[in-house]
């Protein structure tokens, strides 16, 4: 009788161990339902990315504690991420970075939740796992498989064109890419244990692994939560804020070195220019290569890689556009922090356009300023 009751524990422990019938939505289920009763979560986030197209290698690691006790924050939860020398805390109301390094502090109050979006500790983490997997089940374009062995299962999803984003949904690519992403899930816990992106056009790879796992973990001290609790031991950190170029302002002039040869803005004068501001490691950027192959006068002006990077990048996700180097200070005259990012610049000289590589946008306002004189 002893032995019958432990098997059946033993089965209520490990789920789905026994089913024939086992499907990968009854596994991601399962794991969502688990995900979503804990209220609070410590663990070790340990990501390695290893991008052999663009000759890349780096790795990461973090103490990361989740509280989602709480209803009334911005996220639904609020965290505190400590890695060597850093740490970074969200409250529900107050986010702020702290530098072990130089004691300064930056401080944002009352964030928005565009704050949160590439904060790289939440790349294909357990939150972002958390809150993009009902979507994943609701999703029949996305294909679901599943492997196991005594320990794991392993769910592979595979979506066509599109990504993960940090913390919930999608983002669309343009290049012609299927997106990869095997959720090592653990068969005693149902906790998800590593995940690893890969893709169907190289062998660039991003894996994440979660372990020292601890549910119900107790808070760190409530003091440690505040702003105010670091006031004195930290000083503000300064930083220059950029502004982007306003429209129908002079667009400054740059000569910049480029793989086909120098070149200057002031050259281009008579034509409609478009300056994309890039960094090589970029899925974004990335993404945006079909999209600025359609036009004939692009300049991608990189802000801070080396020309054989630059020249690697071209030829492997081939960009046929003209490659620019160098141009950290033409950025920063172009209040420009983020990337990729798109100016358009008139025959005259002026910016007529400053946003995201949307094509759409650049179609209409190419076709509107080509219609015009060389000058107004």
């Amino acid at each position: 009788m002893r032995s019958i009751i432990f098997m059946v524990l033993i089965c209520a422990v490990c789920g789905f161990r026994t089913s024939p019938d086992l499907k990968a939505d009854d596994v991601l289920k399962r794991m969502a339902e688990k995900l979503n009763t804990i209220k609070t979560l410590r663990y070790q986030y340990n990501r390695k990315i290893s991008y052999p197209s663009e000759n890349y290698k780096a790795s990461t690691s973090a103490s990361i504690f989740i509280d989602f006790s709480g209803t009334d924050t911005l996220l639904g939860f609020r965290y505190q991420i400590t890695d060597a020398g850093y740490s970074n805390i969200f409250n529900g109301t107050e986010q702020f970075d702290l530098n072990e390094k130089d004691k300064t502090i930056r401080l944002q109050q009352q964030p928005s939740a565009k704050s949160f979006r590439n904060i790289s500790y939440f790349y294909n983490s357990i939150i972002t796992l958390k809150r993009i997997i009902p979507a994943v089940l609701s999703d029949e374009t996305i294909s679901k498989t599943l492997k196991e062995d005594d320990k794991y299962y392993t769910v592979q999803l595979s979506l066509n064109k599109r990504m993960f984003n940090y913390l919930e949904g999608f983002s669309n690519i343009t290049a012609e890419r299927v997106i990869h992403y095997r959720i090592f899930i653990d068969k005693a816990t149902l906790f998800p244990r590593r995940v690893i992106q890969t893709n169907n056009v190289n062998e660039d790879l991003v894996q994440t692994d979660f372990s020292d796992i601890e549910t119900g973990a107790p808070s760190p001290p409530e003091t440690s939560w505040y702003y105010s609790t670091y006031a004195r031991e930290y000083k503000p950190k300064e930083e220059k804020v950029l502004q982007p170029l306003a429209v129908n302002t002079m667009a400054p002039d740059f000569t910049l070195p480029g793989l086909q040869g120098n070149v200057s803005l002031s050259a281009l004068r008579g034509k409609v220019v478009l300056l994309e501001f890039w960094i090589r490691n970029c899925g974004y950027c990335i993404a945006a290569v079909p999209t600025l192959n359609n036009y004939p006068d692009v300049f991608a002006i990189n802000v801070h890689d080396t020309p054989a990077d630059i020249e690697r990048f071209a030829k492997n996700n081939k960009a046929t556009y003209k490659m620019l180097y160098n141009g950290k200070k033409v950025a920063e005259q172009y209040g420009i922090d983020a990337y990729p990012m798109m100016v358009i610049v008139d025959k005259a000289g002026k910016v007529v356009y400053v946003g995201s590589v949307n094509k759409t946008a650049i179609d209409d306002i190419l076709k509107r300023e080509e219609a015009m004189p060389p000058s107004r």
